[in-house]
């Protein structure tokens, strides 16, 4: 079954897959936060161009984790989406299905 741009399974798959990927944004921000604490640390240790150097390190290392939890998120809104999708087209079809039915039986 397939649902989305080239998404395949079911809506418990999608569910689960959607949980993971949640489950490893949150793990992977909270390990960023305590690098990041870490490594914040060390700041008194630089001046000078050092201390430009650390700060310019510092907020490449924060713009990459925002990329990163930005990507994570959308992989899981794109995994939900699949599953929506893919449950009301399921939907859809039992319904046609019914009504299909329905239509032979009032034939006799």
């Amino acid at each position: 079954m397939s649902a989305g741009a080239g998404f395949q399974g079911t809506v418990q798959q999608f569910t689960e897959a959607e949980g993971r990927v949640t489950e490893v944004r949150a793990g992977m921000d909270s390990n960023l936060v305590t690098l990041r604490d870490r490594i914040e640390a060390t700041r008194a240790g630089w001046q000078g161009d050092a201390q430009k150097a650390f700060d310019n390190v510092m907020r490449r290392f924060d713009d990459d984790a925002r990329q990163m939890n930005q990507a994570l998120q959308r992989i899981g809104d794109l995994l939900r989406e699949a599953g929506s999708k893919y449950e009301r087209s399921e939907q859809q079809q039992q319904e046609i299905l019914s009504a299909v039915n329905k239509g032979f039986d009032a034939l006799g």
